[in-house]
């Protein structure tokens, strides 16, 4: 292929390899099995949020950080974030909130993020004295040590 050609010319020449092809129509697009580097995950953050208003389209949260220093923040959220969650929230429940930074094959940084409801479940009476059994061997334990 000349260097002077058109991608079209290219594309028609029978010495075009699909690769090469498919760089000419997308020279963005890494080819398969090339020197590409992949997609990586080079940053991930998570909060604990705590809703304290929220309504049909938006919601206030406090959010509290999870593994990582850093401050309480209030923010904003749009409750379709949520999901179908979005539909049975209401002010007191706790999500989940995780951001990650992604770069992609050429670089640069994106930020993705995830809004999950904590659901507790139901607690049966077994788990509450099971719960409580383990609550007070660990106080046996540290008034042992202290006594």
């Amino acid at each position: 292929m000349n260097p002077t050609s058109s991608p079209q010319e290219a594309i028609n020449s029978p010495i075009v390899s699909s690769a090469q092809t498919s760089n000419i129509m997308n020279p963005l697009r890494p080819v398969i099995g090339s020197y590409s580097t992949p997609v990586r995950v080079t940053g991930l953050n998570k909060w604990e949020g705590l809703i304290l208003e929220v309504d049909d389209e938006l919601m206030i949260a406090e959010l509290t950080p999870l593994g990582h220093v850093g401050p309480t923040v209030v923010a904003d959220f749009e409750t379709h974030l949520l999901g179908e969650d979005a539909q049975i929230v209401t002010p007191g429940d706790v999500f989940y909130l995780t951001v990650r930074t992604v770069r992609d094959s050429t670089g640069y940084p994106s930020k993705t993020e995830h809004l999950r409801l904590r659901r507790l479940g139901v607690w049966t009476e077994d788990d509450v004295a099971r719960l409580n059994a383990q609550a007070q061997a660990r106080l046996d334990e540290i008034e042992d040590l202290f006594g």
